[in-house]
């Protein structure tokens, strides 16, 4: 496992640099791969980037192996773009596991935060699609942190709709005055 975590971490740093080269080769190697070799190659694709590599994550999520479809959420997370948000949205709003599910949304919160070309509104849709998924106070309170780095009227709507709660409260409070200030 040592061995394989250190060529996944020097196999990301040469797709980071490579300008999408290793591609190929990380692809191919993912046809016919061992279930823990497939995981180690999952965590290597969003340093790829690209529609190849986002439909092969996609593809894995689906995988006969638990272990393998929550590597390819966990890939999802950490793309580059938000461009995998709407399959996170889907898997926290719907997977019959409860922490697939929170995975998921995670990494949603972490894609919905990403600059983006997108108006500050959509972002503010995002947050607040994902919000209504969340589980438990912990994850609303991650929502929450997201919404503060939104400087919309929507996003401040959302945090002060979340200030009646005493388990959010304090998340929200600091949200509101983030977007205040």
């Amino acid at each position: 496992d040592e061995v394989r975590d250190a060529a996944a971490e020097s196999l990301a740093d040469v797709a980071k640099v490579s300008g999408g080269k290793a591609a190929g080769p990380v692809l191919a190697a993912l046809d016919g791969s061992s279930p823990a070799a497939r995981r180690v190659l999952l965590s290597v694709l969003p340093a790829l980037g690209g529609a190849p590599a986002l439909a092969a994550a996609r593809r894995d999520l689906a995988h006969g192996d638990a272990e393998v479809a929550e590597a390819a959420i966990r890939a999802l997370g950490e793309w580059p773009d938000p461009g995998p948000a709407p399959d996170l949205l889907t898997i926290a709003r719907n997977d019959a596991d409860p922490a697939r599910r929170i995975l998921a949304l995670r990494g949603y919160v972490r894609l919905a935060g990403l600059p983006a070309k997108r108006p500050s509104a959509e972002t503010v849709t995002m947050f607040a699609s994902i919000l209504a998924a969340a589980p438990r106070p912990e994850e609303v309170k991650l929502v929450l942190a997201g919404v503060a780095q939104v400087a919309d009227p929507g996003a401040l709507a959302l945090a002060q709709s979340r200030l009646a709660d005493p388990a959010e409260r304090d998340e929200a409070a600091r949200a509101v005055d983030s977007i205040a200030h």
